[in-house]
């Protein structure tokens, strides 16, 4: 039997956005099973960027 992944998606935002729409949108979809990556949730300080994108995909 084959399992269906969660369908996945990484939010790149502008920092303005991020408090009005980004953290709402992201919240909800994710709600809805998406996957969705944001950084502050996914980061920690000191933590490289591009390492913890590739290391999720």
């Amino acid at each position: 039997m084959k399992t269906e992944a969660s369908p996945k998606a990484f939010i790149s935002y502008a920092t303005e956005d991020k408090a009005r729409f980004v953290v709402p949108f992201a919240t909800r979809i994710r709600e809805q099973g998406v996957n969705a990556w944001v950084d502050q949730w996914e980061i920690k300080a000191g933590e490289s960027l591009v390492d913890r994108i590739f290391e999720s995909s």
